[in-house]
């Protein structure tokens, strides 16, 4: 087994901080979720500890042209600054209900970059040992916090399959470790938090506290990101719930857009279009939107099911490293609050939508900051 990862030392064998590791202790001590807080909680309070700290985030509201208004959820408000803390702590706990895993087991998952951090802080908070599975050529600030949480972290170096390299190495090691842990007395399982429908329900809750905040609002366009379906999927259907002309407009890479490419003919005509789909690449290459865009090569139930309740209007290929490249969401912001990449093609696309339409409400997601790009932020 791979052991984990030690931390970086500095001369006096203190372990670096990133900006990201004070803003998460910060969060700790607030929530009362430091190691030493929660050491001897019964069970009960402990979950009911982390559920407290997790969700109702701030939402921010900005003019657009024409009348309209962008409200900008802020997912970045939870501990480890995105949405997936909703997920794990709820999926993870109603698997210790169904009596499939307890406290001291080995909890397996893929990840891009986001979904692993949230995956290891819950999994250590709860007594857990994580093992992450990852593409090696993610933004490194990624790979690093998950190390710096998870008990074991695992690369694949193969750009050819993406997340589908980073599944086929989990599947085979735990067929190889299967036998050793449970000699342990221990279970070794895949929680897969992109197969089970448990995470989309989750994500309802998103839209449950958009709608409060709304006070009787209503919301007319969601854009959101496409991954492996499980906002699309949680936050559309809630949405069509509640205004059932409201329309889901949901983004890719240009450079890996299979959701795009499937049903390409009936796209194109509620969102902008950023690109002639001439232009799109019939291939699959790495992008500047970790988290979004697959290769195609891994089926994700949810997008499936979202394609079959026709919650999707749109779907917009982008030119993400274009956009990303022109945009001023950013300036002028401390560094400590700067939005990461998909949060900022997110208002992009709005704001290009903004120009179609009037007098309407679009929602979109602040899902992670920029400190999961680019090189880490040490203190």
């Amino acid at each position: 087994m791979e052991a984990a990862v030690s931390q970086e030392q500095t001369g006096h064998d203190q372990p670096i901080v990133t900006y990201f590791q004070k803003r998460l202790l910060q969060r700790e001590i607030k929530t009362g979720l430091t190691d030493g807080d929660v050491r001897g909680l019964s069970r009960a309070d402990l979950y009911a500890r982390i559920e407290k700290a997790v969700g109702w985030t701030g939402m921010n509201r900005f003019s657009l042209p024409n009348g309209n208004t962008l409200f900008q959820k802020n997912e970045t408000g939870n501990p480890t600054e995105t949405h997936y803390d909703r997920c794990y702590v709820h999926l993870i706990k109603n698997l210790e209900l169904d009596g499939k895993i307890r406290p001291g087991d080995m909890l397996l998952e893929t990840t891009s970059g986001s979904a692993g951090v949230s995956f290891a802080w819950v999994c250590k908070k709860l007594g857990y040992e994580a093992v992450v599975f990852m593409p090696a050529f993610v933004p490194e600030p990624r790979i690093l916090e998950v190390r710096r949480l998870a008990s074991a972290v695992h690369l694949s170096n193969d750009r050819s399959t993406y997340l589908l390299g980073c599944s086929n190495q989990m599947v085979a090691f735990y067929r190889q470790n299967l036998r050793e842990v449970r000699g342990q007395g221990r279970n070794i399982f895949m929680p897969n938090h992109s197969q089970d429908f448990l995470t989309p329900r989750i994500f309802e809750s998103i839209m449950d506290e958009v709608d409060a905040h709304l006070e009787g609002g209503k919301i007319d366009y969601f854009i959101g990101g496409i991954g492996n379906g499980s906002t699309i999927l949680g936050i559309g259907e809630k949405l069509k719930n509640l205004n059932p002309a409201a329309r889901i407009i949901a983004f890719e890479p240009a450079s890996s857009c299979p959701f795009y490419k499937r049903l390409r003919h009936q796209w194109g005509k509620v969102g902008p279009v950023f690109i002639p789909d001439e232009d799109v690449p019939e291939g699959f290459s790495f992008h500047q939107l970790p988290g979004t865009g697959g290769y195609g090569n891994i089926d994700f139930p949810f997008m499936d099911t979202a394609f079959e309740k026709g919650l999707i209007d749109d779907i917009c290929p982008v030119p993400d490293a274009d956009i990303l490249a022109s945009v001023t969401y950013n300036d002028g912001i401390e560094e400590e609050f700067k939005l990461g990449n998909s949060s900022l093609v997110s208002r992009y696309i709005a704001d290009a939508l903004a120009k179609q339409v009037r007098d309407k409400n679009i929602l979109v997601i602040a899902y992670d900051r920029a400190d999961r790009y680019g090189k880490p932020r040490y203190l």
